[in-house]
């Protein structure tokens, strides 16, 4: 093979959905089989995320990728570019190791700046804006014998169901009250939708704790795999170590 097809087939490799980072999240506590009452749901929503929450933003600080994210997300906006996914790089240093400290320079928006939604500030990792999905490879332990995942329905389960939604930041039709675990400064997400999702896989297994706190208690083990959907200056500093 030639240098001139070696290069042509790297340019045809970085034009193809691929992993950028993994990472895990954990959670340990009650969700219930049967999610159907609303509140029930809501409830679930809000004690995953008491520790889901903390892990991403844990994530933000200690990730030098996510440092360099931010230098790197700074791009032209359309009026300075004339294209908003101009390949213009940063005017900044990208891989300067720390979260920036100021705002954008004029003429340049941050791709990972806060979501503003009904009013309360959100900044989830994986975004349209970032050209970003991922992949969920679920470590289910639950107090039930492994399988019964699928109801006659065809649904996965509910607990399956409720933990991803406890992953994701509002919709613009949601219920402007939210959850009531919004606070009024930063809200750290997973997920900016779940359509972001791009395969879940899960690995069910009877937990084999004999005194547990909860009947219903389940302890989940989620890697979570972040690809780009295209490469860009804004985005490839997460190919790094």
């Amino acid at each position: 093979m030639s240098d001139r097809d070696d290069a042509f087939y790297i340019i045809q490799n970085l034009s193809s959905p691929f992993a950028l980072m993994r990472f895990h999240l954990v959670y340990r506590g009650p969700l219930r089989a049967t999610q159907s009452k609303r509140s029930h749901s809501k409830d679930a929503r809000v004690e995953i995320r008491k520790q889901i929450t903390p892990q991403i933003e844990k994530l933000w600080d200690v990730s030098g990728a996510l440092h360099r994210l931010q230098w790197d997300a700074r791009v032209p906006s359309p009026e300075k570019a004339g294209n908003f996914m101009s390949v213009t790089k940063s005017p900044l240093d990208p891989w300067y190791n720390a979260p920036p400290q100021y705002e954008p320079q004029a003429g340049f928006v941050d791709l990972t700046s806060p979501i503003v939604r009904h009013g309360k500030s959100f900044r989830p990792l994986v975004r349209k804006s970032l050209d970003l999905t991922c992949s969920l490879d679920i470590l289910f332990l639950r107090q039930e014998d492994p399988g019964d995942l699928l109801k006659k329905a065809g649904d996965l389960d509910n607990r399956i169901k409720t933990f991803i939604d406890a992953l994701e930041m509002p919709s613009r039709d949601s219920d402007p009250a939210g959850d009531g675990d919004e606070v009024e400064g930063m809200n750290y997400r997973l997920l900016e939708d779940d359509t972001l999702v791009r395969g879940i896989n899960i690995d069910s297994e009877r937990l084999l704790l004999p005194d547990t706190t909860y009947p219903n208690e389940v302890h989940l083990v989620a890697e979570v795999t972040v690809h780009v959907e295209r490469v860009g200056p804004w985005n490839v500093s997460l190919l790094g170590p």
